[in-house]
C-alpha cells in the first residue's frame, strides 16, 4: 500500500507530516480492510421507474404434469405419507376432514357463540355470562362424551367436542 497524498493542518502538511505516517502505520496495524463500508449495501438508485409487470413478468405456464391429479393420485400419496408418521405436515394437511358427529350430548363452543340467543345479547358483558352459563358441562355429559369419543384422535367426535375448550391442565 502506497500514500497517493496527504494533507494535515500542520505546516508541513501541505508536503509531507509525521502525522501521515503516524496515521499510516496506525492504519496498517489497527485496520483491516474489512472495516470499509460494504459495497453491497450501497444502493444503485434506477435510472426508470418499471411497473410490476415489467419487473416481474408473468412466465410461462408451468405444469409439471401430463394431466391432472385425481383423487386416486391424492389418495395414494396420502397412504405414502402415513408410512412417515400422521403427524408430517403434508399428511396433516391431505388428511380427509373428519365427518362432524350429528348429535353430540352437549354444544360446541361455536353453537353457543353463534346460537341467536347469544347475538342478540344487547352487551358483550351478558354475551358473556350466556357463553360462561352454556359452557357448563355435567357429570352425565361428560361420562356420555368420554363414551362417544373413545380413541379420542382418531375420533372426529372428540374433535368436535374438545374444539374450543380449556382442558384440565389449562
Amino acid at each position: 500500500m502506497t500514500i497517493k497524498s496527504s494533507e494535515c493542518e500542520c505546516p508541513r502538511g501541505a508536503f509531507k507530516c509525521n502525522h501521515a505516517d503516524a496515521l499510516y502505520i496506525y492504519r496498517i496495524q489497527n485496520l483491516s480492510c474489512t472495516d470499509v463500508e460494504c459495497q453491497w449495501k450501497k444502493k444503485k438508485v434506477p435510472k426508470t421507474t418499471q411497473s410490476a409487470n415489467e419487473m416481474f413478468p408473468v412466465p410461462k405456464k408451468y405444469e409439471p404434469l401430463t394431466r391432472k391429479p385425481n383423487d386416486s393420485d391424492r389418495a395414494w400419496l396420502y397412504n405414502e405419507l402415513r408410512q412417515y408418521g400422521k403427524f408430517t405436515g403434508l399428511c396433516w394437511l391431505m388428511s380427509p376432514e373428519p365427518r362432524p358427529v350429528s348429535q353430540l350430548p352437549i354444544k360446541t363452543v361455536e353453537e353457543i357463540i353463534f346460537s341467536e340467543e347469544c347475538l342478540q345479547k344487547p352487551t358483550a358483558a351478558s354475551q358473556l355470562n350466556y357463553f360462561m352459563e352454556k359452557v357448563k358441562v355435567t357429570e352425565a355429559a361428560v361420562k356420555e362424551v368420554s363414551r362417544i369419543t373413545s380413541g379420542q384422535t382418531e375420533s372426529p367426535a372428540w374433535h368436535q367436542a374438545r374444539k374450543g375448550r380449556l382442558t384440565a391442565s389449562n
